[in-house]
């Protein structure tokens, strides 16, 4: 949206949505949802993250991938149709001695689990993006590690 000057431009800040982690996510044990609408056929960014060792949710760089990282192991699922404007539904989950993630209803791909998700103060909504902007939202962050049907139903 423009910002209304009468004599010189002005350079708008990046969007920057943060919350705590503190009392909203369990780093050994949970489900995280977004939804992801892409500006380009490439992204390349974290839809949410939790410093640099816990990417929820993100795809790479220039790829079609979304993964989930725990800052040891990756899980990664490649939409069926991934392009330009299409909205996606993704969920990532972790606990025990597995995480996978999920992408629009498909069966959820698994990878082992180093037993947290990340650390730090916040979680970070949006962020490294390399490749083109992208819509996020809504998301949501459940406290207990959702079953494979439970995720495919949620992103079906």
């Amino acid at each position: 949206s423009p910002i209304v000057t009468t004599t010189a431009t002005v350079t708008r800040n990046a969007d920057s949505l943060t919350y705590q982690t503190s009392g909203n996510i369990d780093f050994a044990t949970g489900t995280a949802y977004c939804g992801l609408r892409l500006a380009s056929s490439v992204y390349g960014g974290f839809a949410l993250s939790c410093t640099a060792n816990g990417r929820l949710i993100y795809s790479y760089v220039n790829d079609t991938r979304i993964a989930n990282y725990d800052g040891v192991n990756v899980a990664y699922d490649t939409p069926s149709a991934y392009t330009s404007g299409r909205p996606l539904k993704i969920v990532s989950t972790w606990g025990g001695v597995t995480k996978s993630i999920g992408v629009d209803g498909r069966s959820p791909v698994s990878s082992a689990f180093d037993g947290s998700i990340g650390s730090g103060a916040t979680i970070d909504v949006g962020g490294g993006t390399s490749a083109g902007p992208a819509y996020i939202g809504p998301v949501a962050i459940y406290n207990y590690k959702m079953t494979d049907a439970e995720l495919q139903g949620i992103t079906a």
